[in-house]
């Protein structure tokens, strides 16, 4: 899941950047200060950036678990949209945007491996 996530943010590139977004997990500066300390000038290291984005992912996770509303599809829409975009859509993935990245569309759909990792 995270290996697909990552594929559909950057192609595993670390010097990745968006307008709103950097590196290899491409994490917003909110999404970064909401789980680490470090500067997000550290974005750019991509074990730091993977570390983060996985701690996220877990914030994303617990936030949804609270909400008694986990799913993969909606961890993925968490990530990619901040939790509290979901929560302001009622937890429903009808209700939120899809995006035109085919491997979180995928996601969306269900398929939480569309991306096969390398052994």
């Amino acid at each position: 899941f995270v290996y697909a996530l990552t594929w559909a943010e950057s192609s595993l590139n670390a010097k990745a950047r968006s307008s709103v977004a950097r590196g290899m997990m491409q994490l917003t500066k909110s999404a970064w200060v909401e789980v680490s300390d470090q500067s997000y000038r550290h974005a750019w290291d991509w074990k730091v950036n993977v570390r983060v984005a996985i701690d996220y992912l877990s914030f994303c996770r617990d936030y949804l678990q609270r909400h008694g509303s986990f799913t993969y599809p909606l961890l993925a829409a968490c990530y990619r949209y901040g939790p509290y975009y979901v929560k302001s859509k009622g937890f429903d993935l009808k209700q939120i945007k899809h995006p035109k990245n085919v491997i979180y569309q995928r996601i969306f759909s269900g398929n939480i491996r569309p991306v096969t990792p390398p052994i």
